[in-house]
């Protein structure tokens, strides 16, 4: 398909913070340690709020190292555990604001920011395929389903609504956004990026071996989907589906969280994984779910080329004629359709 001149560029999301005038290797890694320290300021303030919302001052206590001892079932809980991780969204964006790098919207995608279209149309399909899983799941093996108990608060199941989202747009910020296109960009290596990215996923998990392996497949599926549509809409609609099946079953006692995982499970989600990531890059394909529509780069590098503008204006130096804004933006872009 040819592009037309007049439509919205489109890059390699891999490397795609390459594209930008400001980019610079080490910047990734001040951005990683800003976003840090962003994160414990957010993650202290958060504790500090749900200890005094829960007025227990054994708080502190009530948390453990594995799934099974979540506190999720209460609200000062499940703020701590979900808002915990979700800080990693202000933290990044606050970061990315302050080394100034690129802008924020390059970790949605790298066409042009987020696309609710195709997320929306991607929370469907990922509905549509956990819902008739779940559904075998419980037909095949009855006897692992739970007697239906209420776990949740009403507070619980508020804050657990609102944020198990968050919790899962912020790591795929983290790992599909930061962590691949860090590594693509300093490699300029997909294959690389991906496994890298997949398995820093990994790590931040407390499954078994099993577990493991399962959520670095689904990390490398993830990461290639995003490689695919350019942008991490598709992977969040998944992981945010997932998450909320898998706390909600939970919390009304049809399912218990556990740290174990064995072989079948790791079957089962890996290809409802790859089910998916196939199903959204075909109807990308067929129907142009992502198609860019517009161009970070060419504003956010326009900036870049006024501050130096004037800052030569400044010195005394001018402009160098051979260089003016507009030229220097669209030399820069290579756009991949």
């Amino acid at each position: 398909m040819e592009a037309n001149a007049n439509s919205p560029k489109s890059y390699k999301y891999a490397t795609f913070p390459r594209q930008f005038l400001s980019y610079r290797w080490f910047k990734p890694i001040l951005v990683a340690l800003l976003t840090g320290v962003f994160m414990i300021v957010f993650q202290v303030i958060l504790f500090l709020t749900a200890y005094i919302w829960s007025g227990d001052p054994n708080f502190a206590n009530s948390f453990g190292d594995t799934y099974e001892s979540m506190n999720i079932f209460t609200g000062p809980g499940a703020l701590v555990e979900f808002g915990g991780i979700g800080v990693i969204v202000p933290a990044l964006a606050l970061a990315t604001l302050i080394v100034r790098d690129r802008p924020f919207s390059s970790y949605s995608s790298s066409r042009g920011g987020w696309n609710w279209g195709g997320f929306v149309k991607c929370l469907g399909i990922a509905a549509a395929l956990m819902g008739i899983l779940t559904i075998v799941q419980f037909a095949l093996s009855p006897e692992d389903i739970g007697a239906p108990t209420v776990q949740f608060s009403m507070a619980s199941l508020v804050v657990c609504l609102l944020l198990i989202p968050l919790q899962c747009l912020a790591e795929e910020y983290l790992f599909r956004g930061f962590v691949l296109q860090t590594i693509g960009s300093w490699t300029k290596l997909p294959v690389v990026a991906v496994l890298v990215s997949a398995a820093v996923f990994a790590a931040g998990h407390a499954y078994n071996s099993i577990g493991l392996i399962a959520v670095f497949i689904n990390g490398i599926v993830w990461a290639v989907l995003t490689l695919k549509t350019r942008g991490i809409e598709a992977s969040s609609a998944m992981h945010i589906v997932s998450n909320l099946l898998c706390f909600g079953l939970t919390g009304f006692g049809l399912t218990e969280i556990t740290s174990e995982v064995d072989v079948f499970s790791l079957v089962i989600d890996a290809s409802t994984c790859i089910a998916f990531a196939v199903l959204v890059i075909v109807l990308d394909k067929k129907f142009g779910w992502f198609k860019p529509k517009g161009d970070d780069t060419a504003e956010f590098n326009e900036r870049v080329l006024e501050k130096q503008e004037l800052k030569r204006r400044r010195n005394g130096m001018g402009l160098p004629p051979e260089q003016p804004i507009r030229s220097s933006v669209v030399a820069n872009a290579q756009p991949t359709q």
